[in-house]
């Protein structure tokens, strides 16, 4: 507790973990469509909503996804500060990597091919977001499985209402690194609209495992992008919207082989390709909404050091990809103007195949296979779930869901989430959910897989306060999650020397803090805090007996940040920043051992700034430059791997 009390202290003069940009509208008035799958007003709901915006997205240089993610509160994104082409993981409200559910446009992305279901942040990409919807606690009643932390909905740009309106952005920075992309949306005629765009990005990076061998050779782990978008929106009928989408990403660059260890010869390409339709069609004062998404995702990892090394080398080379069918049908329906439900059914159907190959000098060639057509399930789930406003502005929102795996059968999960606004500045809320988990693909099929595995199992509890008076905004919450029946990957002493099981417990509980307050016009000041603590529980003690230890790997008990800004009149605006992580415990394999080892990753502040300047006389075109890590700060986000150090970005947009 005393790290606890001394982040207490940070907190007063401001040094608050920084949003994004420090314009947020989080107004009681402000609507949201993620929370409830309807337009909801945040005053009308239990559930902890944050929302970054467009206007956030447009001010925030050349970052990425993940460095924008992680400036949330509550939200850890591991590798955000690490070299651009590292993996990324995200760890919301203490829960570790695959317990948030992405979405777009409120479709659930899963990459079956992956160790736990989760899609690879590096595959999205940033021009086609207006903006970002990040629901918190356990959200499986409307969105189903791996959304026990919670879900961020990424929602994408709509046509403009002319023929055509371009968009582009140039930057370059720090390591030669260049991003662009331009875009394209308008409308044709009255029944089409039409939104098409291009990105590319390419860095030299930097050495992305530490090195331990002064005076070896040590390159740049380099990396490239480019990522294209095309979506329609077309009113077939009056009250009927058909709306096709397309959108794919290339990534591909060099990478070390782990922790210290490094690797001159290790490449990766990583594809993802979106594709289906959504059609929306008005049932009177009601909305039937109708949903097909194909989702496919290829990875490939080649390291071939035979040449380099000789009779030392080592080849290797390793394909996965993994198949997402998803298609939902689902009602929402005012039934009276006090009283909101939606219903609907979801279908879900991944397969993976996977490919690797091994070879050692000496050794004969190590073959491995997983065929889509053994390595697949299906489920089915029904849900509903209502909203109703009482008197006094009490609001009542809760819900059911049914779902049935061909692998693993049947489960029920629930949530209750009561909220009450007073005289419209204070809103006191709470959310008591059940959540599930299934086993990845990889978890049971793989030459480590358990095909007896069992879903995983949460219970969440949030509940907190927020209050908003004119220019002054706080938010405080508690959480709280149990999770059972949590998969672990038990070492065995004969090959394959290991598999999954289903054994240990885990809870994750905390408090987050969120402040703003616009000081003067045009001047706001935001802040947040994070404390956050975590235990596993497992029988692996003596006779089968339970074994409590701490359980936070790669995240924080404290995190904190600040925020200040300043929008001039003649068209300059100014943001400065600085975030503060607390010291954290990594697991990381150690060939000395050959095992699992623990380090201590210190704590680290950075220091960032952005510029921007509209020419007055032609409001087409806006300058920016950014700078992140001012002080130059050297510090471990994951255990053995380097992160950026000072970097600088200039670049322009243009509107037109």
């Amino acid at each position: 507790m005393k790290g606890f009390y001394a982040s207490l202290v940070l907190l007063i003069p401001g040094l608050l973990r920084a949003q994004t940009d420090t314009t947020r509208s989080r107004q009681l008035d402000e609507v949201v469509i993620t929370a409830d799958k309807t337009s909801t007003k945040l005053s009308q709901t239990g559930k902890m909503v944050d929302v970054i915006t467009r206007a956030q997205l447009e001010r925030s240089g050349a970052k990425s996804l993940s460095q924008i993610l992680g400036e949330q509160p509550g939200i850890i994104v591991g590798g955000a500060g690490s070299n651009p082409g590292s993996v990324k993981s995200i760890y919301m409200e203490g829960a570790g990597n695959g317990y948030t559910l992405i979405m777009v446009d409120g479709v659930p992305l899963m990459d079956a091919s992956s160790t736990d279901n989760s899609i690879d942040l590096r595959s999205l990409t940033l021009e086609d977001i207006d903006r970002i919807e990040i629901v918190k606690g356990s959200q499986s009643v409307l969105y189903g499985s791996d959304a026990i932390a919670g879900v961020i909905n990424i929602i994408t740009k709509k046509g403009a209402d002319k023929p055509i309106a371009l968009a582009g952005q140039g930057s370059y920075g720090t390591n030669n690194t260049w991003s662009g992309n331009v875009s394209a949306g308008g409308k044709v005629g009255r029944v089409l609209k039409y939104n098409a765009g291009f990105g590319y990005y390419k860095t030299d990076g930097i050495p992305e495992a530490t090195d331990t061998m002064p005076g070896t050779p040590n390159p740049r782990d380099g990396s490239k992008q480019y990522a294209f978008h095309a979506a329609l929106d077309w009113q077939a009928a009056k009250g009927v919207t058909i709306s096709p989408f397309l959108r794919y990403s290339h990534f591909d660059g060099s990478a070390d082989g782990g922790s210290f260890l490094v690797d001159t010869s290790f490449t990766y390409t990583l594809t993802n390709l979106q594709t289906g339709v959504q059609s929306l069609a008005q049932l009177g004062k009601g909305q039937l909404h109708l949903v097909y998404a194909f989702n496919r995702t290829h990875r490939n990892d080649l390291d071939d050091s035979l040449p380099n090394l000789n009779a030392k080398g080592f080849f290797s080379s390793d394909a996965f990809t993994g198949y997402e069918h998803y298609g939902e049908a689902f009602v929402s329906y005012p039934v009276t103007g006090r009283v909101n439900v939606v219903g609907g059914v979801d279908y879900r159907h991944l397969s993976t195949e996977q490919t690797s190959l091994y070879l050692y000098p000496g050794s004969p060639v190590s073959p491995g296979v997983l065929s889509k057509d053994s390595a697949h399930y299906q489920q089915v789930g029904v849900y509903a779930s209502a909203t109703a406003k009482l008197p006094g502005g009490v609001y009542l929102d809760g819900g059911l869901r049914y779902n049935n795996n061909s692998r693993y059968g049947n489960s029920l999960v629930f949530n209750a989430d009561p909220s009450v606004t007073i005289a419209h500045r204070i809103k006191l809320f709470a959310n008591f959910s059940s959540g599930y988990k299934v086993p990845s693909l990889y978890q049971l099929y793989s030459s480590y897989g358990n095909k007896d595995l069992k879903p995983e199992k949460a219970l969440s509890l949030e509940g907190g306060a927020e209050y908003t008076a004119g220019p002054f905004r706080l938010r405080a919450a508690y959480f709280d999650r149990w999770l059972q029946d949590v998969i672990f990957f038990s070492s065995t002493s004969t090959p394959p020397y290991g598999l999954y099981i289903n054994q240990n417990k885990e809870r994750q509980q905390g408090v987050e803090t969120e402040a703003s307050w616009t000081i003067i016009p045009r001047l706001q000041l935001t802040a947040n805090y994070t404390y956050v603590t975590g235990t596993v529980t497992d029988k692996s003690g003596e006779g089968g007996s339970d074994t409590t230890y701490p359980g936070l790997y790669r995240i924080p008990k404290n995190s904190a940040g600040a925020a200040l800004s300043y929008q001039f009149r003649n068209g300059f605006f100014v943001s400065t920043n600085v975030q503060w992580q607390d010291k954290r415990t990594d697991l990381y394999y150690d060939g000395n051992i050959g095992g699992d080892a623990k380090g201590t990753l210190h704590a680290f502040t950075l220091w960032n700034a952005y510029a921007e300047y509209k020419l007055p006389s032609w409001q087409h075109i806006k300058f920016f430059v950014d700078a992140r890590n001012i002080t130059g700060a050297t510090y471990m986000e994951t255990y053995g791997y380097n992160t950026l150090g000072f970097t600088f970005t200039g670049g322009l947009r243009l509107y037109l």
